[in-house]
């Protein structure tokens, strides 16, 4: 399988701490849109299923909310499985989410059942309290934030989505960041 040809070569590197699953899903806050691209498209496995647990279930905004978290579940049980089996030695880091807070708490209760770590993406000065909250309270992990950055245009760098005016800024940001984040127990 494909994931034991990606995760398999590293189950004895000590260098290794895990594997994340995905990045960002877009279709979080937008699961009756995604329901209607996936009728709207070719004939596929994923849209006969939807179609009979519609026709079993009815078709409504909150039925088509229930297909998408009842597939995702499927999804990383599935890959946390194959994970484990070709590579035990290493976290599962699940999806990287944007903003926790808008993330429906039944998703994130089966990302604790899952993975291992909930991971996060915070572009912030600092990361949110109350974002890292959720994490702590709903899915009951440890979170990692695997992107974050501060941006300068001083030495011919691009933009970035937190700018800074300086390279020494940088890193007064950065420190600031960090003690602000491990303030919080759900930060590791």
């Amino acid at each position: 399988s494909a994931l034991a040809r990606s995760v398999g070569p590293n189950k004895d590197n000590p260098w290794v701490i895990g594997y994340f699953v995905g990045n960002e899903p877009a279709w979080i806050g937008e699961e009756p849109r995604l329901c209607q691209i996936i009728l709207d498209g070719p004939e596929r496995p994923i849209k006969k299923a939807l179609t009979e647990y519609i026709a079993k279930n009815g078709d409504s905004d909150e039925n088509r909310r229930l297909f998408v978290y009842d597939t995702f579940e499927i999804f990383v049980k599935a890959v946390e499985a194959a994970q484990k089996k070709h590579d035990p030695n290493h976290l599962n880091l699940g999806y990287r989410f944007g903003n926790l807070k808008v993330v429906d708490p039944r998703v994130l209760k089966i990302c604790a059942e899952a993975f291992d770590v909930l991971s996060i993406n915070c572009y912030d000065l600092k990361p949110d309290p109350e974002m890292l909250d959720v994490a702590l309270n709903v899915a009951n992990l440890p979170v990692i934030i695997g992107e974050y950055h501060f941006g300068t245009v001083d030495r011919g760098l691009a933009q970035s989505l937190w700018q800074v005016d300086s390279q020494e800024e940088r890193g007064v940001a950065y420190r600031y960041y960090t003690e602000q984040g491990y303030s919080h127990p759900a930060l590791i």
